[in-house]
C-alpha cells in the first residue's frame, strides 16, 4: 500500500471485511483521493454494522468517523463519493451496476437492517446519492437525514456529518439523525394533505364535482359520478394511431385537473403538437395533481362506435392497475408494520432487561441492608449482654462494699488497741533482757529466753 504520493504524506482509510483488509483509500492534504488498484469494492465500516437493525449511510470517511464520535459506530460510508444527478435509466442487473457494487457486496450485512438512515451530503450530488441508494434498497426502509442550518440568519444548510460535529459539537448530531424522516415514497400521500380538498369536493365547494360532458349524452348518463377517464388504444394501431379514443372529452377550456397514474404508456413529452400528461391519465376533479401546474388538454371529437370499441377495455385495465396500486400498497403498509412490531418488541426487550437489571439492584441493595442490620442486632444484643454482665458485677461490687464497711462499723475497738499494749509489753520485756545483760553477763541473758524474760518482769511488777 502507498502512504505517499508525489513524495507527499496521505491519510490512509483501511477498508475492512470480516477483520481482513480487502481495500485501502488515501487522501492527502488538497483533498486528492486514490484507492488500491485491485481493493475489493466495500463500504468503509462494513464490519461495524454487522447484525446491526439501525443503519447510517453517510458519503465520505470523515463523516462515518464523526458520527463515531457522537456515538454511532452503526455506520457506513460509500467509497466512490455521490453522482451528479439522478439517472433516469431505470435500475440496471446486479452484475452490471459497476457504481454501487460496494452496494451489492455489502447486502448480506443490512439486508436484516430494519431501519437505514440516508445521512448524505446536503448539495444536489448528496441528494442524488441518496435517491439512487434508496431505489436499490427500499425506499419503504429508508430515513432521510436533513442537516441543521448553518446559522440563524440564513437557509443554507450544513453540508455534512463532519460539518455539524465541527459548527455545533456532538449533541446536534444526535439530535439530527434522531430527527430523520421517513424517505417520501412517490405518489404516496398523507392523509392530512387530502383533508381540506376532500371536504371541499364532498361539499360541492370546488364547481367541477360533477365533471365535463363528454360530447355524447348517452354517454353522460354512465358517468354521473363526475369520473373522467381517458383511455388510448392498446396495442397501438400502426394504420390509425390516433384512433386511442377519449371516452371523455373535455372542453378545449377546461384544464385537466390532476393526473394519477398512467394505465398503459408515459405522457409524450411536451413539444409542437403535443400536450403534456394528456394521454393515459385519470382525474378525479379533486385538484391533487402530483405536479404544481395545470395542463389544458385539447381532445379530439370521436364517434359512438369508436367509444363502443374501447369500453370493453375500461373496466379491465382500470380494475388490474387499482390491483397493482393496491398490492403495492399492501407491501407497504405490511412492511411498515412488521418495522412497527421489530421496533415495539427491541423496545419491550429492552425495558425488561432494564427493568430485569433494575430489580435485581434493589434486591441486592435490600440484601445488603438486610445483612447490616443482622450485624446491627446482634451487636446489640451483645452489648446488651455486656450491660448485664457490668450491672451484675457492679452489684456484687456494692455489695462487698457494704459487707466490709458493716465489718468495719460492727467490729470491737479493743482489737484494734491490744496489737498496741501488746507492742508495749514487749518493749518492757526487751529493756527488762538489756538490764539482765548488764547486770548479770552476757552468759546468763544467752540463757534466758522470752518467756523467763517475760516471768521474771512480771514478779517485778508484782
Amino acid at each position: 500500500m502507498q502512504p505517499r504520493r508525489d513524495n507527499k504524506m496521505a491519510i490512509a482509510f483501511t477498508y475492512r471485511k470480516d477483520g481482513k483488509i480487502v481495500n485501502c483509500k488515501y487522501r492527502d492534504a488538497q483533498k486528492h483521493f486514490w484507492q488500491e488498484k485491485h481493493g475489493q469494492k466495500i463500504p468503509y465500516g462494513l464490519d461495524d454494522i454487522k447484525e446491526a437493525r439501525d443503519i447510517i449511510i453517510v458519503e465520505g470517511e470523515f463523516d462515518k468517523l464523526s458520527l463515531e464520535e457522537a456515538g454511532y459506530r452503526n455506520c457506513m460510508s460509500v467509497p466512490d463519493g455521490a453522482p451528479p444527478k439522478v439517472s433516469t435509466k431505470e435500475l440496471p442487473p446486479v452484475e452490471q451496476d459497476k457504481k454501487y457494487e460496494f452496494l451489492w457486496n455489502a447486502k448480506e450485512y443490512y439486508q436484516q437492517a430494519s431501519r437505514i438512515y440516508l445521512a448524505t451530503d446536503a448539495d444536489k450530488a448528496g441528494q442524488a446519492l441518496a435517491e439512487e441508494l434508496a431505489r436499490r434498497i427500499g425506499r419503504e426502509r429508508c430515513w432521510r437525514v436533513t442537516w441543521p442550518r448553518r446559522s440563524e440568519s440564513t437557509k443554507e444548510l450544513c453540508k455534512d456529518a463532519n460539518e455539524v460535529l465541527i459548527r455545533f459539537g456532538q449533541q446536534a448530531l444526535k439530535e439530527a439523525i434522531e430527527g430523520a424522516e421517513l424517505y417520501p415514497i412517490q405518489r404516496l400521500f398523507r392523509c392530512q394533505r387530502l383533508y381540506g380538498v376532500t371536504d371541499a369536493y364532498y361539499n360541492c365547494q370546488l364547481g367541477t364535482e360533477l365533471g365535463g360532458s363528454t360530447g355524447w349524452a348517452g354517454l353522460d348518463e354512465l358517468y354521473q359520478n363526475g369520473a373522467m377517464f381517458h383511455m388510448p388504444e392498446d396495442p397501438p394501431s400502426r394504420k390509425r394511431p390516433r384512433e386511442a379514443v377519449d371516452i371523455i372529452a373535455l372542453q378545449h377550456q377546461r384544464p385537466l385537473l390532476i393526473n394519477l397514474c398512467d394505465l398503459h404508456q408515459q405522457a409524450p413529452a411536451a413539444g409542437p403538437g403535443n400536450v403534456p400528461h394528456s394521454v393515459g391519465t385519470v382525474s378525479t376533479g379533486l385538484r391533487l395533481a402530483f405536479e404544481d401546474e395545470q395542463v389544458n388538454s385539447s381532445i379530439p371529437s370521436a364517434t359512438r362506435g369508436d367509444a363502443a370499441s374501447t369500453l370493453h377495455f375500461l373496466t379491465e385495465d382500470i380494475a388490474s392497475q387499482l390491483q397493482k396500486q393496491k398490492e403495492e400498497l399492501d407491501q407497504f403498509v405490511t412492511a411498515q408494520a412488521d418495522q412497527l412490531r421489530q421496533f415495539l418488541e427491541e423496545k419491550r426487550q429492552r425495558h425488561l432487561s432494564m427493568l430485569s437489571m433494575i430489580e435485581e439492584s434493589v434486591l441486592r441493595q435490600i440484601r445488603e441492608k438486610d445483612s447490616e442490620m443482622e450485624k446491627i442486632n446482634l451487636r446489640n444484643r451483645e452489648l446488651e449482654e455486656q450491660v448485664k454482665q457490668l450491672k451484675l458485677e457492679a452489684c456484687i461490687w456494692q455489695s462487698k462494699a457494704k459487707h466490709q464497711e458493716a465489718m468495719v462499723i460492727g467490729s470491737d475497738r479493743s482489737a484494734i488497741i491490744v496489737p498496741v499494749s501488746a507492742l508495749e509489753q514487749f518493749h518492757d520485756v526487751l529493756g527488762h533482757f538489756v538490764d539482765i545483760t548488764r547486770t548479770q553477763g552476757l552468759a546468763a541473758a544467752s540463757g534466758a529466753n522470752v518467756c523467763t524474760v517475760a516471768a521474771a518482769h512480771r514478779r517485778n511488777e508484782n
